[in-house]
């Protein structure tokens, strides 16, 4: 598994998850001014995902496209966080 951080403008830390046995992107947009946080792609281990988040307030998850590749820890990282998810609808499929 292999991690990247990228720093972002105004103080906005990004950081890249390889996550599941497809080595799937899952990214953290963190602020640590506020300690809050957005969740994209949660595609697998829900319990990386989490200790990667857990010292922030995750507000929102969000899902760029529906395959199972990326939403495979999406309901159990929602309700651990309690954070509300969204995506475009045209990209969850039929």
């Amino acid at each position: 598994m292999k991690e990247d951080y990228f720093f972002m403008d105004q103080g906005m830390e990004l950081k890249r998850l390889e996550v599941g046995s497809f080595g799937n992107n899952c990214y953290l947009l963190i602020c640590p001014r506020m300690l809050e946080s957005l969740i994209i792609d949660p595609a697998d281990d829900a319990e990386r995902i989490w200790e990667e988040a857990e010292k922030t307030r995750v507000r929102y998850i969000l899902i760029t496209h529906g395959h199972f590749d990326h939403i495979g820890a999406l309901e159990e990282v929602r309700v651990r966080t309690g954070a509300r998810w969204a995506s475009i609808p045209e990209t969850l499929g039929p």
